[in-house]
This record gives C-alpha cells, structure tokens and sequence, in this order.
C-alpha cells in the first residue's frame, strides 16, 4: 500500500457514531491515531461517489504511512471498519457503527483488553447503575405485535464480531475446579487462539482443561499442543531408531511427576524441589511428553536419581530456542547434539599441541631398521662432539 494508491468508500452505508462509546470505550484501545483515522473516515464519507488517494489521509491528520496501516488493522480488529482491495487495485473501506457502550463490556474480548488498558475500577464506572429491586414494566415482542406471523419469528439477540461465550466457558471452569492464570491476560489470548484455529469456546475450554497445569489454564500449553498436533500430522516417528521409538514411547505414557518417581524407583522419592522444576517447565510451556524427555536425559547425563535443575534449565532453554513441541522432536535433536560433540571431539583429538606424540603412551612407533641406523649413528656423533668439547 503506498501513499499514491486510492481509495472509495462503501456507498448507501448509515454510520451514526456512538460517540460516548468511542471515547469511553474503543479510544483506550485503539488509541489517539486509530481513532483520529475513525472520525476522518466518517467525517469524509461520500457515499462511494469518488476515489481517493491515500496521501490526503497523511497529509490531514499529519501521519507517516506505517503509522496509517497500524491504525488500519487495529480498527478491523475491533470491527469498526472492513478493509477490502478490488480486482481493479481499487482500496475499498466499509465503515461499521461502534458497539454501544453495554454491549461492548458484554464483549469478553474488548472488556478485558479495556481492562488491561484502564484497570477494573475504571471499566466498572462505565457500567450502567444496577436494577436490582426495580419492577420490569417493558413488553415483550409478542405481547405487542400479536399478528401470529410476526410471532412466531424468533428474535434473536445481535451479537457483535467474534463473540466468545465467555460465561460459558467460566461455569464449566468453576465446575472443574479451574482457574486462570491471569484472567486479564489469557482472556484475550484463549480468544485469539480459538479465533485462530477456528474453535468454539467448548473445545477451546476442552483444550485448556487438558494442558491445565495443577488445575491452573496455561495459555502458552494450549498453544503448544495445537501446534505439537500439526507436527505430528506432518511427519511419524518414522525417522527414529528402535531404541528411540522405545523411548518415545515411555515418554508419552505418563505424567512427568509418575515418570520421574518410576525413574527413581520404589525406594525413590520426588522431592518437593523437583515437582517445583517439572511445574516451571509445565509453565514454560513444555507438554508431559517433552518433560518426560528432558527428565530422561538429564538424569542419564548427570548418572543421578535426582533431578539437577541447572543441567534440566540449560536443556529446556536449548529446546525452547529450537522450538522443540513434541518428544519425537527433541530426540531428533538430542541425537544431532551427539553427532555434534562427535564430530567435534574427532576434530579436537587432529589438533596440534606442543606435546611431542611419542609421549603418548600409546604412541606406535613405525620407524624403520634402517631410519633406526641412521638415527643411532647421527646420536653416537653428536655425543662424541660433546665429548670432546669437554676435553
């Protein structure tokens, strides 16, 4: 998109701003310029009569092009505006009416990033004073348009873009025994997730409750798992040894606290110290199965029942910058780890050092009877020269 492209409006559109709204609400979160962009929209709205460059944009509100297509996504985002590009390289913008300002804190989504951006109070005072005590005197749709016709039509409530049954997914978490981690954040982040992948809050609360850790929701779990399944859609385990598959498949068939206290044996016991470790890497967001193998590995490196946390550290640091998901894959990685530091220590061994290698012991010397003659007679002579030189 560059500053000589144009531009035309969506035509026969109504936009009444909510201007309460606005301010009060959306203002927070799509901050100073996406709503400057807003209102010029608005204001310079024909209709779709003409085509527009987008360099009069930059010039009236005094923007640079990057901040312009900032301001662009956020406002699609948040559904006040559609942005299309035409077959012909024509722009085209469809302006959408801002929520009310109560159905934008019924909004799960926009409620908590409203949070986030002007704390809970503040979002409280917005709401609209309680009913409680108060008789309901309004009529229902039926009781007022008696025409059968008419009645018998449902209306149904209008729900803004992207509605996430947040209640829902709350009751079933209570039901559970489940909490967040930290609601403001993971709620916008749960959202973006089952938007992402297409999901409706029930099988997003399913994915939550199986990556749960310590009935805790672990938002960076969730992640792992959707993309820890599309990994093994992509490839099997056919790449790996036996003896590897053999570990992969002890890896999968428990959680990491059952399989470090199988590790340990009956006389063993996971201390509390390690199941700190194993919930840190749960929280890094390391499925049971990678866990398993980190665990595995750092116990046959360190020769030790017990869990070293420095060595375990380095190694999920090395798998997190790898971006390992599944355990198939940290083998794969552990293996080239070995080949690696095989490869290097060959390349050590061939360096030069002043050590002389017949001080290797099991230096071979190949020398022949002959060199050998040679060697003896070029010795007799230069300890004859010695001795004379001491005369």
């Amino acid at each position: 998109m560059r500053p000589i492209e144009e531009f035309v409006y969506v035509g026969n559109q109504v936009i009444v701003p909510d201007q309460a709204s606005l301010m009060r609400c959306y203002y927070p979160i799509i901050g100073s310029e996406g709503y400057a962009l807003y209102q010029y929209f608005v204001a310079f709205y024909d209709n779709g009569n003409h085509r527009h460059k987008f360099a009069a944009i930059l010039n009236h509100l005094n923007f640079g092009m990057q901040p312009l297509q900032e301001a662009l996504a956020v406002l699609t985002a948040v559904d006040l505006l559609a942005f299309y590009h035409s077959p012909q390289g024509v722009y085209v913008i469809e302006l959408k009416s801002p929520l009310s300002i109560e159905q934008f804190l019924k909004h799960a989504v926009y409620s908590s990033l409203l949070e986030q951006k002007i704390s809970e109070p503040a979002v409280d005072a917005l709401k609209p004073a309680g009913l409680q005590g108060l008789q309901d005197l309004s009529k229902r749709f039926s009781d007022v348009f008696t025409d059968e016709r008419l009645a018998q039509k449902s209306v149904s409530e209008i729900k803004p873009k992207n509605s996430f049954d947040l209640s829902s997914f709350r009751n079933r978490m209570q039901a559970d025994g489940l909490v967040f981690t930290d609601e403001k954040t993971d709620v916008p982040e749960i959202y973006k997730l089952s938007e992402t992948h297409g999901m409706n809050w029930y099988d997003t609360y399913l994915l939550a409750k199986k990556t749960a850790v310590n009935h805790q929701i672990i938002v960076k779990r969730m992640q792992v798992q959707l993309e820890q399944a599309q990994a093994q859609t992509l490839g099997g385990d056919s790449a790996l040894t036996e003896t590897e598959k053999k570990i992969l498949k002890a890896v999968r068939s428990e959680k990491p606290i059952d399989y470090l206290q199988s590790a340990k044996g009956p006389s063993g016991t996971v201390t509390n110290s390690e199941k700190q470790i194993l919930t840190d890497l749960a929280q890094r967001g390391f499925m049971d199965e990678v866990i398993n193998l980190m665990v595995a590995y750092s116990l046959g490196r360190t020769r030790s029942t017990n869990v070293n946390r420095e060595y375990i550290s380095k190694l999920a640091n090395d798998f997190a910058f790898k971006n390992i998901v599944t355990a198939e894959q940290g083998l794969l990685a552990l293996r080239s780890g070995y080949d690696k530091k095989s490869q290097q220590a060959k390349a050590d061994s061939k360096k030069k050092t002043n050590v002389p290698s017949w001080s290797n012991p099991d230096y071979d010397n190949q020398t022949s009877q002959a060199d050998q003659a040679k060697l003896d007679e070029i010795r007799r002579r230069a300890l004859a020269k010695l001795e004379k030189g001491k005369e």
